[in-house]
């Protein structure tokens, strides 16, 4: 279960950080407000792919750790298999039990 790792949240996209004076216009016109709007966005977009490389980062990190694990178990089942192959089941005795088909009680 993965946890909370990182937050992304959405900035105000056409205020600037430092308003003018009190009275004063923030913008002389549409176009510098659609500027500062378009820089705001493509920071966010920025910040976004940051945040999706870590977690493409992250996610191939936990691919290889997997990858290792699967092969540490498959070459431990291989050996697991080689040894039952050696096994033969007639040669082995299993003590403790007296088992005599002839005497049914």
């Amino acid at each position: 279960m993965p946890f909370h790792q990182r937050t992304v949240e959405p900035a105000r996209l056409r205020r600037p950080e430092a308003a003018g004076a009190a009275g004063a216009p923030l913008f002389r016109s549409l176009e510098q407000v659609s500027s500062h709007a378009l820089v705001c966005l493509l920071a966010q977009l920025a910040d976004l792919s940051r945040c999706a490389g870590d977690i493409f980062g992250e996610l191939e990190g936990q691919a290889a750790a997997l990858g290792r694990r699967t092969a540490a178990l498959h070459r431990r089942l291989d050996a697991l298999h080689a040894a039952t192959a050696r096994l033969d089941h007639r040669r082995v005795k299993i003590r403790g039990l007296d088992h005599n088909p002839e005497r049914e009680e």
